[in-house]
């Protein structure tokens, strides 16, 4: 079908179709088959589907008018008055009419828009959403203007875009957008050991990195990597905000939201050993060279934590030693953030569950316990080279698991006597926990269930995607006396 045969549907004042849809009998072939899109995206722009999807979820329309102008998509007045009128998502009549004005434009044009669009697509999960909201300014008033559009992640995104790449006249550019690429990665990164460790710092500290500051850093982090070039470092400082995206109220003030949940220094420089080899003159010849090392540091005000992200695991404790004495000025001694210690021995009865009912903080909606796992040590005398007849103590482990299954109405004490035959739990140790908390609606977030796995001492292994959900469970697991220290 082409693009004049997708125009020519008849259509009201707002683009929408008057004919009534066909709808197959029971017996035709394309019966219980979902259409395509009514907007005809695929056929239109075949080329651009991060784009269509792009169109397709955009709830703020002045920021997808604001795109198209800066990427020189001449739109229609007829056509610029049906957005305007749209309320939310575009209908697909209009964006029926929107395809084509781009699929008219420059091959380069469509591509960069395509690539725009899959940048934006890229930060469409919890990582990149609470990166993109962590980054926006609520003193700013287009900032603000953006975050007023509730559920719009996706529109959120676009703003910190357009706002680096084309930033009106009166403002200064920031690269935010790029910034919130890098949030992304470290929010992901942020409970890995392999990624990142954490250190306590002094709390309330207000960094200011001035050239002074730059270049002391600089020679300290040299001092580190000795066989590093000392010509190109470079150093940058980003804030993320925090506070206004924590609240419940869709009415709460914007402006009293807490001005900064991270200060995030990145410092960049060749340090960093590629090896790799080359075709020259018919011949394989061996180069060594540098490649770029970049390390970041986050500083959490209200806490005084210091996060240090590199590679390097061995250098971390001096780096963050570095961040301490040069950027916050406060010498004094690293201590490894304590560790997290959980106390489980609450579950060895059904006591627990009357408890998750009634000390639930504001915030979860409901806890109940998915699985438990159950282990009992014991010494036995052990055969280990038959041949050679080796003997010795050995401490084993024997472990059950109980798992309830989510359309079981029993709970899974219930499930363990029925099933197990499991009556007193008290005689196992406790060794892991599966807790399902739902999490009420946020202010940028729909409610919805999170997964808490517990190991006896120290082990936390969830799939919390936010701050806020983290700083929410350790609450509530505080709460309940199964975290004991963190």
């Amino acid at each position: 079908m082409t693009v004049e045969q997708h125009q020519s549907t008849q259509t009201d004042d707002m683009g929408e179709q008057n004919i009534d849809p066909v709808t197959p009998d029971a017996d035709h072939p394309a019966a219980g088959i979902a259409k395509p899109a009514a907007d005809h995206g695929p056929e239109i722009l075949p080329d651009m589907e991060h784009f269509v999807w792009l169109v397709r979820k955009v709830r703020n329309l002045p920021l997808l008018k604001r795109l198209l102008k800066v990427e020189g998509i001449v739109v229609p007045e007829d056509v610029v008055r049906k957005m305007d009128r749209a309320k939310g998502i575009l209908p697909p009549a209009v964006r029926k009419l929107v395809f084509p004005l781009v699929a008219a434009a420059g091959v380069l044009t469509r591509q960069r828009l395509e690539r725009i669009a899959e940048r934006i697509a890229l930060l469409d999960n919890d990582y990149g959403k609470e990166a993109v909201l962590s980054l926006l300014d609520g003193g700013n008033p287009r900032a603000a203007a953006a975050l007023s559009c509730h559920g719009d992640p996706h529109g959120r995104a676009l703003h910190l875009y357009l706002e680096q790449e084309y930033p009106e006249k009166e403002c200064i550019q920031k690269a935010r957008f790029d910034q919130a690429e890098r949030v992304q990665v470290m929010n992901r990164q942020t409970k890995s050991e392999a990624y990142s460790s954490h250190y306590r710092g002094p709390k309330a500290l207000m960094p200011h990195i001035d050239d002074t500051v730059k270049l002391a850093l600089r020679a300290r982090i040299l001092d580190l990597y000795p066989d590093a070039p000392n010509e190109d470092v470079l150093i940058e400082h980003f804030t993320r905000m925090g506070g206004g995206h924590l609240a419940n109220d869709d009415e709460a003030d914007e402006a009293a939201a807490a001005p900064v949940l991270l200060d995030i220094v990145t410092i960049t420089f060749n340090g960093s050993e590629a090896h790799y080899t080359k075709v020259e003159n018919g011949e394989e010849v061996a180069h060594d060279d540098v490649a770029a090392l970049t390390i970041r540091f986050a500083y959490e005000r209200g806490t005084g934590a210091i996060s240090v992200f590199s590679d390097d695991r061995e250098t971390r404790r001096e780096l963050a030693g570095v961040f301490r004495d040069v950027v916050l000025a406060a010498a004094g001694d690293i201590d490894d953030l304590p560790i997290q210690e959980f106390d489980l021995t609450g579950f060895a009865t059904a006591a627990i569950l009357p408890r998750l009912e009634t000390e639930r903080i504001p915030g979860i909606e409901s806890i109940s316990i998915a699985q438990f796992k159950v282990a009992r040590s014991m010494t036995r005398h052990v055969l280990l080279n038959a041949r050679e007849g080796r003997e010795m103590d050995r401490q084993i482990t024997s472990r059950l698991a109980v798992m309830r299954d989510r359309y079981d109405d029993r709970d899974i004490y219930q499930v363990a006597r029925d099933e197990f035959k499991v009556d007193d739990l008290s005689q196992f140790d406790i060794a892991q926990v599966t807790l399902k908390m739902r999490i009420t609606r946020q202010r940028h977030r729909k409610a919805h269930d999170i997964s808490v796995q517990i190991t006896a001492p120290h082990g936390l292994n969830d799939k919390m995607k936010t701050e806020d959900d983290r700083k929410l469970v350790m609450a509530q697991l505080v709460r309940l006396g199964i975290l004991i220290e963190f």
